[in-house]
This record gives C-alpha cells, sequence and structure tokens, in this order.
C-alpha cells in the first residue's frame, strides 16, 4: 500500500492567493499557519509559508519530515532528496519542475530558497502525493490532512446479489456519496461495494443522526476515480458541524461491474469555538447540506442578553432597503414585505433573532412559480441559528 499524504482540498478556498503581495516582515495576524491533522503545528520561523508570484509557497523539508520521510540537502547542487520508502522526490533550487518516483511534476512557480530551506508552491505538494492541498484565504492557513487510507481491489464475485445490483446502478460519485454518508451516521458498510481492509475498519471518531454530502469535485487519477466532497453532520441534540473534507477513491470493477470504495482519507477543520453562528438550509426534507454562511459576513453578538445577526443575512432573502429611521424593510419574492428595526455595533447593523423570527418563522409566501415556507430555529446549546427554506413548486 503506497504511504501518501492525503490534504483534501477546503471547498470554499482556492489554492492560488490572488492580488497577495510579498512582505519582508509581517504582524503576527499576517502570517501564515500549517495545520496538520487539524492541529496547528508548531515550527521554526525558517519554515514560515509565504506568498509569491500569487502562489502560496510551502518548506519541503518540514512537511515532509511530518509525515516520516527523511530528507536530506546537497548545497553543492542546490538539490533537495526526500525518501519516505516507497516514494522518492528530487527537486532542485530554481527549477519549475520536480522528480517524483521517476516522473517530472511541474512547477506553478521555480523551488525557492529563503532563510536556508526550500520552497515550493503548495500545489506541487498535492500533485507530488497524489493528493490535493487546502489554502484557507480567510484564515490564512494551509491545511494537510492525515495519510490517505487504501485496501485492495473488489472482485464482483465476492458481492452479494442485492450489493452487487446497488453498486452495478451507482456513478462513482454516488458510491462515494453513500459510502460516506454511511460512515459517519455509523452505519455499516452495506448496499455498495467496499474493500475487506476498509470494512474491517469501518469506525468513525464521532457518528450522526443527519448527513450531508457537500459536492467538492470528481477526477480520474491512475485508474481510479477521486471524490472530493465536504461533509456536514446534525448531531442528537440539533447542534450542526462542518465535519470535514473528505476524499474517497473509487475505483472501477472488473467486468463494468459498477464502483467500490478503495481509499479513505479525512482533513480535519477547525472545531466549533463557542460563538454562535447561522446556517441556512434548502430543499424539502432537509435533502440539501445546511450551509453555515457566518464566514461570509460579520459574526454575530450578544448585546444586554440578545443574540444580534449581521443586517447582511437579509439580502438572502430578498431586495433590502434601509429607511432613513435606520430599519431595515426587506421585499420578498411574492412583493410583500418586511420592516425589521436595526441595531447598530461597532459601525456594523444587526437584527435581533427575536425580529428575524417574528419575521420568518413560520412565513409562507406563494408566486407563480413556487410556494416557499421559513422556518427559524435557535438551538441555544449549540449556539447555531438554523433558517430551513422549503420550496414547492406548484402542480399544473
Amino acid at each position: 500500500m503506497k504511504k501518501r499524504i492525503l490534504a483534501a482540498v477546503l471547498m470554499s478556498c482556492a489554492l492560488v492567493a490572488p492580488g497577495a503581495a510579498e512582505a519582508a516582515a509581517k504582524p503576527e495576524s499576517d502570517r501564515i499557519g500549517i495545520v496538520l491533522n487539524g492541529s496547528k503545528a508548531a515550527y521554526e520561523a525558517s519554515y514560515q509559508p509565504f506568498i509569491q508570484a500569487d502562489r502560496v509557497q510551502v518548506p519541503v523539508r518540514y512537511l515532509f519530515e511530518s509525515f516520516g520521510a527523511e530528507v536530506r540537502y546537497d548545497a553543492s547542487t542546490g538539490t533537495v532528496y526526500a525518501d519516505a520508502g516507497d516514494m522518492t522526490l528530487t527537486v532542485k533550487t530554481g527549477s519549475t519542475s520536480m522528480t517524483v518516483d521517476g516522473r517530472s511534476v511541474k512547477l506553478d512557480s521555480p523551488a525557492t530558497i529563503r532563510g536556508g530551506r526550500m520552497f515550493v508552491p503548495i500545489r506541487a505538494i498535492g500533485e507530488a502525493l497524489g493528493a490535493n492541498v487546502g489554502w484557507n484565504a480567510n484564515t490564512r492557513e494551509v491545511r494537510v490532512g492525515s495519510p490517505i487510507v487504501r485496501g485492495s481491489a473488489v472482485s464482483p464475485e465476492s458481492l452479494d446479489a442485492d450489493t452487487a445490483a446497488r453498486a452495478r446502478a451507482m456513478s462513482a460519485y454516488e458510491t462515494a456519496v453513500v459510502a460516506l454518508t454511511a460512515y459517519y451516521k455509523g452505519q455499516t458498510p452495506s448496499g455498495f461495494a467496499v474493500s475487506p481492509e476498509l470494512a474491517a475498519n469501518w469506525q468513525a471518531e464521532q457518528t450522526y443522526e443527519k448527513v450531508w454530502a457537500q459536492y467538492g469535485s470528481v477526477k480520474e487519477e491512475q485508474g481510479r476515480h477521486v471524490v472530493e466532497l465536504l461533509m456536514i453532520g446534525q448531531d442528537r441534540n440539533g447542534a450542526l458541524r462542518t465535519i470535514g473534507a473528505d476524499v474517497a477513491e473509487v475505483t472501477p470493477m472488473a467486468e463494468s461491474a459498477g464502483y467500490a470504495l478503495t481509499g479513505l482519507g479525512h482533513l480535519e477543520l477547525p472545531a466549533p469555538t463557542g460563538a454562535a453562528s447561522v446556517w441556512i438550509g434548502r430543499g424539502a426534507d432537509s435533502s440539501i447540506a445546511p450551509q453555515n454562511v457566518t464566514a461570509d459576513m460579520p459574526a454575530p453578538i450578544e448585546q444586554d442578553g440578545t443574540l444580534l445577526l449581521p443586517a447582511e443575512l437579509l439580502n438572502r432573502f430578498g431586495t433590502v432597503a434601509v429607511r432613513s429611521d435606520g430599519t431595515y424593510t426587506l421585499t420578498l419574492r411574492d412583493g410583500s414585505a418586511k420592516t425589521l428595526p436595526a441595531s447598530r455595533s461597532g459601525g456594523k447593523a444587526y437584527i435581533s433573532i427575536e425580529a428575524l423570527t417574528e419575521a420568518f418563522d413560520g412565513l409562507t409566501i406563494r408566486d407563480l412559480q413556487e410556494t416557499i415556507e421559513y422556518q427559524v430555529d435557535w438551538n441555544e446549546a449549540a449556539r447555531q441559528v438554523l433558517i430551513q427554506i422549503e420550496s414547492n413548486h406548484p402542480v399544473g
């Protein structure tokens, strides 16, 4: 089983940092962090990632040694050699490519020496190791996940009739979604084809009552499909959480018998901080993954014991106008309007949870195309607001 790093893509992040400028010295808030397996890593200043030519540059030695590789540098030739036992890598200072297991991997920008350390673009680390790597522009963090767990190929003859029929009917993407949903619900690995090695260790650290898979990407790589998904879970107390960015490797079975799950990897995302968050769910029967919209707007705050939500939230439901008295008027799709009082703090406008609940909880609007129903729930224990929006298309 080939040892590789899994670094699943964060769905809301990019590998390129548009418009970023390199700085010789940066305050603490501007520095780039490295997160390994969900934990922020401590490292020497000489390993500090930086941005150059709009590309995030990461330290070769630090990342490879963190996952057990031996790394040495030949100063006479300016070349770094990395050996992980079943993978070797060679990269030379100033080169626009590096060699991995005898094959050439192109670099977005040349390998660079800074502070006595070699740096390469973050994308190259993922391509070299057959994985993807995450750059979170909001938190300025490079995120690297745990080693991917791979199993053997699955023979169609080993499947029972029901599993064989289901496997034949599912695409690679559907196989990944069904498998990861079962994994995080704590269900047995049945109803889909899976490597026996993965089935024997089929246990998530935490399971959830409801699980959603949010689409990331599907790509073909060395005869298998690599499916990247953002997994969302809701526990028994109704608390929502972004579980992590997961990668499922799905391999075609012989005789066009469908696909089997042969690899699983997980990138832990930051745990909830205790601050209030706002989630929006869409679709009848909660069929579409709820989205945490807190990162896209000012954080909710508390004032005199009242939870205040950013007024920007209203833009997601209709057309907003601010009146001269500071109140907000929201015009909905059916032409009806809601007026909500607002308060200001730190130069930003906020709407109280009570005002939002009064305006939307149980509201139904109708237009020529559909009926839309709203529900607002405040989970005080989880400190989460869930706004559920269900659309029903009229018949006839």
